[in-house]
């Protein structure tokens, strides 16, 4: 940070150097803070205050869910992928070692993730990212793209929409969105309106939080899916790259949302209920968890655990100690601290010699004296 960066009162004013919304660093999303009133106010850029980060909500719920799973499967891919590349293997072997006999990080991540790009650990993902891609473009102007597979996926999907009176809702589609109670911020894919008919009403009942996701095989847990759309449909804040200012989301469906399954390389779509209510708790402890790890880190924490021993003064705090000795030694060491304690007055120190007798009996059947 320079000081160009900073407002003319100084750094408590900073200003925002470039557009809202659009940057991601370190997983984080920058966001101007939705309690400063200029936020909400259109053509405000560069006059609000500086953007803080927020933590991307799938990093938030990652830090509940059991990943112990997806760990073994990237590392397999990791092997894979340097059983098959030579040139990386040798890589490996000529990588300078500290003192431990360790790869320094940056070697250690360059090989890695080399190795586990070439072993398919992306594939599933930059799939995916197509996928998603189609659903963009078909919401936006109308066109099918893609792969023919793609695009049967995406007119499966929307047959499949129809049969339960769900319809996207392009107005609200890939939108980013902050959720200050459990402090972060996402893009959600596309809600969808609840088109079946109500008995006092026409048109949509209300609309619900929706994610599409490609994964191949069945999902045998949707823990960190319904706390991310819970956290969607809860956020306060949602971000107008138009205006390049915050508006009110819409009222979005706290208790359901909808998981579209489209299954990679084929499959049957399905539409899965996700029970928002579950989901946004499982996305509260998750803050708690976060919250737990970052303040056991800190450094005030780690200077308060050091235990300080109590004060060596007082009749109590002698009498205490003489009671641990485990030789004749340490309870002459220990009466001689005593005698030199000016809080212990004599009378009290008699008790402790009469203490130390008893304990040298005990010990060796030798008296101890001070």
């Amino acid at each position: 940070m320079t000081s160009s960066d900073l407002g003319e009162e100084g750094a408590g004013t900073r200003r925002s150097p470039r557009p809202w919304g659009l940057a991601q660093d370190l997983g984080r999303y920058w966001l101007p803070d939705p309690a400063d009133p200029l936020s909400w106010e259109p053509g405000s850029v560069g006059a609000a205050h500086f953007p803080r980060g927020f933590m991307r909500t799938s990093n938030l719920i990652s830090a509940y869910v059991d990943t112990r799973a997806l760990s073994i499967w990237e590392q397999a891919k990791m092997l894979r992928g340097l059983r098959a590349r030579p040139d990386l293997y040798a890589d490996l072997t000529t990588c300078d070692l500290d003192e431990q006999g360790d790869l320094s990080y940056g070697d250690a991540r360059r090989i890695a993730e080399a190795a586990a790009r070439h072993g398919g650990a992306d594939s599933a993902a930059e799939q995916g990212t197509a996928q998603h891609k189609v659903l963009e473009t078909r919401l936006r102007t109308g066109k099918l793209v893609g792969t023919y597979a793609m695009q049967d996926a995406q007119l499966a999907l929307e047959a499949l929409l129809k049969t339960h009176l769900l319809q996207p809702a392009p107005e609200y589609a890939e939108r980013i969105v902050v959720n200050t109670h459990v402090k972060c911020a996402g893009r959600f894919d596309v809600p969808l309106w609840d088109m079946q008919p109500g008995s006092d009403r026409q048109g949509p009942r209300g609309i619900l939080m929706a994610d599409l996701k490609t994964k191949k095989k069945a999902f045998w847990s949707v823990l960190e899916q319904r706390a991310q759309l819970a956290v969607y449909a809860r956020a306060d804040a949602m971000w107008d790259e138009a205006q390049q200012c915050y508006v009110t989301p819409p009222p979005f469906d706290l208790d359901e949302g909808i998981l579209m399954h489209l299954p990679q390389g084929g499959g049957v779509a399905q539409l899965l209920r996700m029970d928002l209510r579950k989901g946004w708790a499982t996305a509260c402890r998750a803050r708690e968890i976060v919250d737990d790890r970052a303040e056991s880190k800190s450094a005030p924490m780690l200077r308060d655990i050091v235990r300080i021993p109590p004060a060596p003064t007082g009749y109590a705090y002698w009498s205490a100690r003489l009671a641990l000795v485990s030789s004749l030694a340490e309870g002459s060491e220990v009466m001689t601290g005593a005698g030199r304690d000016g809080s212990v007055e004599n009378a009290e120190y008699l008790q402790l010699n009469e203490q130390a007798q008893q304990l040298a009996a005990r010990i060796s059947g030798n008296q101890l004296t001070s």
